[in-house]
């Protein structure tokens, strides 16, 4: 039952849920076991990112849109606040020699495997008839999740290395030192001129490609 404009607003929330990740260093400051906040979180967002597929039972049809979009900006809120706190166990633990290589090659599988899975999910949904669509979607949820938690318990195992104390670099003038650098002002200039541009049409692309080129999922997915 969603339109364009809801569609625009989901969007446009996820965005500015981004800027919760500004709250890291003061967060950095009062929690000790970063391991423990990055794991619970992390289990939170994948729970969060299943649990629309049971809005249809559980919630009155006025009720749907207003608990997807609350599902889905906890499911943010959880994955903006483990972020950094990855990102710096990520870069702590490779090697330094090593982690630009890593990083190439943990990208190029990602994006290989995003594009295997994304155009196998398409035909399968695909497969199920229109009056059938939500039970595919449903299996699909559901089996994303399981990954989802498989993925952080097998990181439960992975060691959190210590490191030093970053007491000063936690304190939130930090973020803003970069910006007395020209070229990191320009480049902020450009991604978000870049982002605003890409932003306008971007959330609609899946919409207009449904409603009225009436593309499968199979070929959405493909591009």
């Amino acid at each position: 039952g969603a339109d364009e404009a809801y569609i625009s607003l989901l969007t446009a929330v996820s965005y500015l849920l981004a800027l919760t990740q500004l709250g890291a260093p003061l967060l950095g400051r009062w929690v000790q076991n970063k391991k423990r906040i990055i794991l619970g979180c992390g289990l939170g967002e994948i729970l969060m990112r299943g649990l629309p597929a049971a809005i249809p039972f559980i919630f009155a049809p006025s009720l749907q849109l207003g608990a997807f979009m609350a599902l889905i900006c906890l499911s943010l809120l959880c994955g903006y606040t483990i972020s950094p706190f990855y990102s710096t166990w990520v870069a702590d633990t490779i090697p330094k020699d090593i982690r630009a290589r890593f990083t190439s090659r943990q990208t190029i599988l990602s994006t290989l495997v995003a594009m295997v899975a994304g155009f196998a999910i398409g035909q399968f949904i695909d497969f199920f008839p229109e009056t059938d669509k939500l039970r595919g979607f449903i299996i699909v949820f559901a089996a994303g999740s399981l990954f989802g938690w498989l993925g952080y318990l097998t990181l439960w195992r992975a060691p959190f290395p210590q490191t030093e104390d970053r007491g000063q670099q936690n304190r939130p003038s930090m973020l803003l030192q970069p910006f007395k650098d020209a070229n990191f002002r320009r480049a902020v200039l450009f991604y978000g001129l870049w982002t605003f541009a890409t932003g306008v049409g971007g959330p609609l692309y899946a919409v207009f490609m449904i409603q009225d080129l009436h593309i499968s999922y199979t070929e959405i997915s493909i591009y």
